[in-house]
């Protein structure tokens, strides 16, 4: 049978496609290259020529995945916005970027965080942290000159700043993903922790009290909403 030859672009964004399945739905430790093979019918020869191994091709997805995310970001660090209001609009296009894309993102979370994944979520959260710790560095210096903030060394404060976020990410992933609580609650929970990381980073930063917002109350409910009804009918048929 003849393989249907395709532009290098095209190819090897299908075969990050597939990958990208079979590392949802088995885990990336339990997916093999001949998975990968088998969904697109393509020759061992081809898949070497774009990914050495199966960890190269774990780099490659993820790094296509933060840079979709942190394209959202450039609107925000070209506008004309002060610094304050810039650093809460960065940390909202994070968000922004996941109500969009939803329905993947239910699927993403879900498998993000099972235990045969933790390897793809801490390269996952370090690629976003190279990617976005030098435009929170770039807000922090902009804030400074206009005598908003207050803090020294912008780079270490940035990473420690997309740290915390990171940390409170996977708070907030894991309350969604328990599946014990109503979403009202979900959010009342989310309201507090993300109130809270909005007022440390207002200490960290030296900036007015309650001029950090991220939160934002009509997206957290209705993205709490739509993952709390797709992991709880997804958890339901798994035990039915």
């Amino acid at each position: 049978m003849t393989r249907i030859v395709k532009k290098p672009d095209v190819r090897k964004n299908e075969i990050l496609d597939a990958a990208q399945e079979f590392f949802f739905k088995k885990g990336y430790e339990d997916t093999t290259i001949q998975d990968i093979l088998d969904a697109i019918d393509i020759a061992k020869g081809t898949f070497y020529y774009y990914f050495k191994s199966k960890d190269e091709l774990l780099d490659a997805l993820v790094e296509r995945t933060t840079d979709q995310l942190t394209a959202q970001f450039t609107n925000v660090m070209d506008s004309e916005q002060n610094a304050i209001k810039k650093f809460s609009s960065l940390s909202r296009a994070a968000s922004s970027f996941k109500r969009t894309n939803i329905a993947v993102f239910a699927v993403f979370l879900k498998v993000l965080y099972r235990d045969e994944n933790i390897l793809m979520r801490t390269r996952m959260f370090r690629q976003i942290t190279k990617k976005a710790a030098p435009l929170y560095a770039q807000i922090i210096r902009q804030g400074i000159k206009e005598r908003l903030f207050n803090t020294p060394d912008s780079d270490e404060i940035a990473e420690m700043i997309i740290r915390l976020g990171q940390h409170l990410n996977e708070k907030i992933c894991e309350l969604i993903l328990d599946a014990t609580r109503t979403p009202e609650q979900l959010c009342t929970i989310m309201e507090r922790k993300t109130r809270l990381y909005e007022r440390v980073v207002e200490r960290i930063l030296g900036a007015p009290r309650e001029s950090i917002e991220v939160f934002i109350a009509d997206d957290f409910r209705a993205m709490v909403q739509y993952l709390s009804d797709r992991i709880q009918g997804e958890t339901a048929k798994e035990e039915a």
